[in-house]
Order: C-alpha cells, then structure tokens, then sequence
C-alpha cells in the first residue's frame, strides 16, 4: 500500500487510515513524497532563488522523516521513498513500478493555487492510475 505525503494535514489522514488498513491486512506500506522540481522557476535553466530547490527538498524531506516516524512507531512493515519530479507522474509510476495494491491519498494537498491552474494531484492520480485508490478526507 502507497500512501502520499505532502505535509498536508489531509495527507497525515490518509497516513493514518492506511495504518488501521495495514493493520488488518498485514500489508507493507510505502510511504512517499515528492520533491516537485517540475514548478521551480527558471531562467535558461539557472534557477531564480538558487537555494529554492533546496528549501523544498528539505521541507519534503522533513514531511517524509515524521511520516516515517509515524509508521516506525506504529510497528508496522514499511519503506519510505523520497522521489523527485512532477509528482502526480512520479506516484502513479512508483505505484506500478512496486506492483502496488493500493494508493492511499489525502482529498487535497497543501498547493492550492497549483490545483487552480493544473488540478490536484489526487484528482489526476484518481483518474490515471490503474492502481486502486482510497481517497481519504
């Protein structure tokens, strides 16, 4: 089972209904985020901040360490992925590549004027994957 984390409080949710499903199923869980350097600002191909993609990847890596302290605490069998790249791309193609039975995922993430110009990731992941999705709000 694959639960997405992007720091949002409805991402934490989905950690935790993942958590009671694993329970019950003895299922693995593969915890990941994304570094989405696929919305970083460019001019031929400097970046504008130099330390932006830095400050993103820390603040993912920072959501993705206390999911997995989470999961760690819980006691159950897990992996955490940190991933780099468009996200809604890279969890579908993770979720294929590990043979996953099922994407766990918040309603909604944390960049809401990202979701107003291209969608949200939930929603893009519900409509292209061919993994079972449990949408959790």
């Amino acid at each position: 089972m694959l639960v997405a984390i992007d720091g949002s409080n409805n991402s934490y949710d989905a950690l935790n209904e993942a958590l009671e499903l694993s329970k019950q199923f003895k299922a693995k869980i593969y915890v990941v985020s994304v570094i989405n350097v696929c919305v970083l600002p460019t001019n031929v191909g400097v970046s504008y901040a130099p330390k932006l993609e830095e400050n993103i990847a820390d603040d993912v890596h920072t959501d993705l360490a206390k999911a997995q302290q989470i999961v760690k605490d819980s006691g159950q069998d897990y992996e955490a992925n940190l991933l780099s790249g468009e996200p809604r791309e890279e969890i579908i193609n993770f979720a294929k590549e590990k043979q996953i039975d099922l994407i766990v995922i918040g309603k909604s993430g944390t960049h809401a004027l990202e979701r107003l110009f291209t969608g949200s990731v939930t929603r893009y992941i519900s409509e292209h994957s061919k993994t079972s999705i449990l949408i959790v709000s």
